[in-house]
C-alpha cells in the first residue's frame, strides 16, 4: 500500500513540474515539436476564432533567387510570439531566414534555419524578417505564420499573398 502511495506522489509530482515546463520552459524558443503543425503546445489547445489582426507583408512580388527577401509581420495588437516560414505551392517550407536582432531567431524544422521564431516574449506591433531562397530556385512561394497575442490566444495560417522567385 505504501509503494502505491509513493508511486502515486512521485507521479503527481513529475506532472505538477512537467505542467510548469511547459507552461514557463519555452518563452524563448519554441520547441521542435512545433514544426509538425505550426502551432504552439498550449494547454488548452484551442486556436483563437477570429480573424487574425496580423498581416504579413512584402514589398516585391518578384524576385531573384539570389536576393534576401525582405518581410513584415505587423499587428494592430502586440506580438507576444511567432513562428514563420516560407512554404512552396505544395506547402512544403523553403529557404532559410537571416536573423540578427534581439527579437528572431532560426530555428531547423525542416530544414536549416528555415523557420524564423521569436527570442523571448516580449511584445511587439511589427516585426522585420529576411527570408533568402534556395540559390538556384525559381517557383511561387509565400510567407506562413503562427502569432501568438498571449498564451492562450494565438492564430495559424496566416499568409502573405503569394510572390515568385526566379533564377
Amino acid at each position: 500500500m505504501r509503494s502505491t502511495a509513493v508511486t502515486q506522489a512521485t507521479v503527481l509530482a513529475f506532472l505538477s513540474l512537467a505542467e510548469v515546463g511547459v507552461v514557463w520552459m519555452f518563452p524563448d524558443k519554441i520547441p521542435d515539436c512545433a514544426c509538425v503543425w505550426m502551432a504552439p503546445w498550449h494547454v488548452p489547445f484551442t486556436e483563437a476564432a477570429s480573424d487574425p489582426p496580423y498581416q504579413l507583408t512584402i514589398s516585391n512580388s518578384n524576385v531573384r533567387s539570389d536576393t534576401a527577401v525582405p518581410m513584415c509581420l505587423v499587428g494592430t495588437i502586440p506580438i507576444e510570439g511567432f513562428m514563420v516560414q516560407v512554404h512552396d505551392t505544395e506547402d512544403n517550407p523553403i529557404g532559410s531566414f537571416i536573423t540578427n536582432s534581439t527579437i528572431t531567431q532560426p530555428m531547423n524544422c525542416k530544414g536549416l534555419n528555415d523557420t524564423a521564431t521569436h527570442v523571448s516574449s516580449k511584445k511587439h506591433m511589427m516585426i522585420n524578417f529576411l527570408w533568402m531562397p534556395p540559390y538556384g530556385y525559381s517557383g511561387k512561394v509565400f510567407f506562413k505564420a503562427t502569432v501568438l497575442r498571449t498564451y492562450h490566444t494565438y492564430w495559424t495560417g496566416i499568409s502573405s499573398n503569394m510572390f515568385t522567385v526566379t533564377n
